[in-house]
């Protein structure tokens, strides 16, 4: 009975990361307002315009200490950067090998996403 639970909890998580990855592709996208080809969420954000990039930061940060969770601006690039191929690192989940994923932060980042697009989809 536990490890049928377990492998439920797994393909959960699997598919958390899978659909927030492609989420985040998305949003990125579409505060972009061009078309852009790739995955990497690293790339994909320093298309964006600087004062996008610092708005994002800001948002992130905030509700990172929101939720007390120990992070100063400065950890933004490198957490995007370890987590920039989710997308397709988690598509292959069942190939072994997935990396760890930092899910308050990606949480954090889909937020401020959302915010941003949804704003500039007023404008």
């Amino acid at each position: 009975m536990k490890s049928s639970t377990t492998q439920k909890d797994l393909s959960l998580v699997v598919s958390i990361a899978f659909n927030a990855a492609f989420a985040y592709e998305l949003l990125f996208k579409s505060i972009l307002e061009r078309k852009v080809k790739g995955h990497n969420l690293d790339n994909l954000f320093k298309m964006l315009e600087p004062t996008t990039q610092t708005e994002i930061k800001m948002l992130v940060e905030k509700e990172m200490i929101r939720k007390n969770i120990n992070y100063s601006d400065s950890d933004f690039s490198s957490i995007l950067f370890k987590n920039r191929n989710t997308f397709l690192q988690w598509r292959y989940f069942y190939e072994g090998n997935t990396p760890k994923l930092n899910f308050q932060f990606l949480l954090s980042l889909m937020n401020s996403l959302f915010n941003v697009a949804k704003r500039n989809l007023k404008n």
